[in-house]
C-alpha cells in the first residue's frame, strides 16, 4: 500500500525526497525519517534548491 503524507509542489520542506523509514522503537514508531538531497538535481518551482537534510514526520499529526 502507498500513501502520500508530506507533499507540495511549492514546499522545499521534503525537497528532494531519498529515503524514509518509520522509527523502529515504542518510542518512535509512529516518526517516519526522511532523508533529502534538497532538490539539487529539480529544484522547487524550478528555482529554489537547499542543502540536505534530515526530517522527523510524526504520523500521529497529520491532518486526515
Amino acid at each position: 500500500m502507498t500513501s502520500v503524507v508530506a507533499r507540495n509542489l511549492n514546499s522545499s520542506l521534503v525537497a528532494g525526497l531519498t529515503a524514509a523509514l518509520l522509527g523502529r522503537t515504542k518510542l518512535d514508531c509512529n516518526i517516519l525519517y526522511i532523508t533529502t538531497c534538497g532538490a539539487q538535481a529539480g529544484p522547487v518551482s524550478g528555482i529554489y534548491a537547499e542543502g540536505g537534510k534530515i526530517i522527523a514526520l510524526d504520523l500521529n499529526k497529520l491532518d486526515n
